[in-house]
């Protein structure tokens, strides 16, 4: 009993902690991204935004899968007390990491002018060139996951924070300084800025694990054979990787649709760039931070739930089931509401709109083909974008959560096969409601609610999963 009081314990601090630094990322990143767009404008924020779109994706499929699969392995393995074998499992994780980390930082290096030109950015490949070296960082999430799985939240937490505020100052330091070149060029100096952030973050949490590995005694050597730990690594992270990768996607293929519906409907690519920067500028930072709670929480369920159910322990696993679904509810629930109610107040108090933007509306309008119902007004269509999102962050909050559940217990394919649906319904909406005259842009926030709660309902784990 006193076991289980103390794991229990572990699984909260874990997840206050995580949280914590959670919200505090995501408060400095809507810190950053605020001044940052009163900065660089809404155009300049479109081609950063899609430029980050194409990076995210592809640290999504090399960070997602990996960390979860080390921080479950290191967790079970450490409370079988084989501390050689979990840390044979970092050491696995690390080197698969940085081969794929080099191999997608090349292909992002090599192809930009083609991915630029996909995306309406023509301009843009000096963007895409300033985030690739970011790909050669990834080793960072094979720290996090090894000192997770280890129950030891805090460098994972300190190393986000470091990362977070080297890119407040650092990015819009740079955007600053290349703004007078143009609009490429000051979102290739913020996107410059996450890079250098994100190896300040590594440097720290390398440095905290060759502290620890100065105080832990020697590792025995490891029985397994090397094949069997990449063997155990894919296995435990490829259903992972794959619904974690899905909803990446699925916004990159939303920037395509973007990109084309409304350029059928008659806005030029500027205008195009704008709408996006909105949505994925300014309103996703500030919807993003309700979310990170329960990313959080989610991450501390992983090795927690897996040492639990390696141990037999299905009342624990149970107890911290609910508790799990019961703070996420408590998260987005009020957020909901909030941002239901409060979406336009609060991003009226962030940002404005400058006389040029102004007279670039009203430019715009005698050009449309076609009246829409929403023409560029970027905080009125803020606005509105916030309260459609409010049903993302009430989904998203359960679906998170339940995910972590599933994965703890091994159960990889079941969120996996919700998110895929939850996707393929996004993509199908998507193409009809932005080609709608009345809609337009707001069909991608749309699609994103419905799809989230396409997600939610099938990943809530059922009484077999608790027991």
């Amino acid at each position: 009993m006193e076991q289980n009081a103390n794991d229990r314990r572990s699984f909260l601090h874990g997840a206050v902690i995580l949280g914590l630094a959670g919200i505090l990322c995501k408060v400095i990143g809507a810190l950053y991204r605020i001044p940052l767009t009163n900065l660089i404008g809404v155009e300049a924020m479109g081609v950063y935004a899609k430029a980050y779109l194409i990076y995210s994706l592809l640290w999504v499929v090399c960070t997602s899968g990996l960390p979860v699969a080390v921080s479950k392995l290191v967790s079970s393995l450490r409370a079988q007390g084989d501390l050689s074998g979990a840390h044979a499992v970092f050491l696995a994780s690390r080197r698969v990491l940085g081969a794929l980390g080099v191999v997608f930082c090349v292909l992002m290096t090599v192809f930009s002018g083609s991915i630029a030109a996909s995306l309406g950015i023509p301009s843009g490949r000096f963007a895409i060139v300033c985030i690739a070296p970011c790909m050669l960082l990834t080793v960072v999430s094979a720290y996090r996951g090894y000192f997770q799985g280890m129950q030891n939240m805090a460098p994972t937490a300190v190393s986000q924070l470091i990362g977070s505020a080297g890119k407040l100052f650092i990015g819009l330091a740079l955007a600053a300084l290349w703004l007078p070149e143009g609009p490429v060029y000051a979102a290739g100096g913020a996107l410059l800025g996450v890079t250098l952030s994100e190896l300040s973050s590594i440097v720290y949490i390398h440095f905290r694990y060759l502290r620890c590995q100065k105080n832990a005694p020697a590792h025995k050597p490891v029985q397994n054979a090397q094949r069997g730990l990449y063997r155990q690594l894919f296995n435990a992270a490829l259903p992972v990787t794959i619904g974690g990768a899905v909803l990446p996607l699925v916004n990159m293929l939303d920037a395509y649709l973007v990109t084309w519906c409304l350029h059928a409907a008659g806005y030029e690519e500027s205008h195009i760039n704008s709408m996006y920067g909105v949505l994925n500028g300014m309103v996703s930072s500030l919807v993003n931070v309700p979310a990170v709670v329960t990313v959080a929480l989610a991450a501390a369920l992983v090795p927690f739930i897996s040492a639990a159910y390696a141990r037999k322990q299905d009342a624990v696993v149970s107890r911290s089931v609910c508790t799990a679904l019961k703070l996420a509810l408590c998260v987005g629930l009020p957020c909901f509401a909030g941002m239901l109610l409060l979406g336009k107040t609060v991003l009226n108090l962030f940002y404005h709109q400058s006389a040029a933007e102004t007279a670039a509306l009203f430019r715009l309008i005698p050009t449309l083909k076609r009246a829409p119902y929403f023409v560029f007004d970027k905080l009125s269509l803020g606005g509105s974008m916030m309260q459609i999102c409010g049903f993302s962050v009430l989904f998203l909050s359960v679906s998170q959560t339940a995910t972590g559940i599933l994965q703890g217990t091994g159960r990889f394919l079941a969120p996996m096969r919700s998110i895929a649906i939850g996707a393929a319904v996004k993509i199908i909406l998507s193409i009809f409601l932005l080609q709608n005259a009345r809609l337009n842009i707001l069909g991608a926030p749309i699609s994103s609610a419905v799809c989230y709660g396409v997600t939610a309902e099938p990943a809530v784990p059922s009484p077999r999963v608790q027991s």
